[in-house]
């Protein structure tokens, strides 16, 4: 059986999923708009231009809520992220400095080639 909690989070998701299709639909309308004399002039009208991309997020999240296959793959999927064993914060800390000193240190051996290449051409080219 799927718990409380879960729950909550699957739902909170089909939320921003529905909030996140209306939002791309407003802006592929917009798109469209701009190419498309009849899209533009539909486009002009309020009603069509925040009622196309809500209804398409209220239908988005209605299919995803109401679809017993998507629920039972979300639970899953709800379920093995809180199996992951996330690092700790002093862990997650000492990598991100290491990320940045090899960036660093690749930036500069890069700068060199950059450097040296540079040099070759205007060589050639002189």
């Amino acid at each position: 059986m799927i718990k409380e909690e879960n729950v909550k989070i699957i739902t909170l998701s089909f939320v921003a999923a529905g909030f996140l299709t209306a939002f791309v639909v407003r802006i592929l309308f917009e798109f469209i708009a701009v190419y498309s004399g009849m899209v533009a002039l539909a486009y002009g009208q309020e009603w069509v231009r925040h009622g196309i991309p809500v209804l398409a997020g209220l239908a988005l999240f209605l299919f995803l809520q109401l679809r017993e296959k998507t629920r039972i793959w979300a639970h899953e999927v709800v379920v093995e992220v809180r199996k992951v064993v996330w690092p700790s914060r002093q862990a997650t800390l000492g990598m991100t400095v290491l990320v940045c000193i090899i960036l660093m240190i690749s930036g500069f051996v890069l700068g060199l080639f950059d450097l040296a290449s540079s040099a070759v051409v205007n060589f050639i080219i002189n």
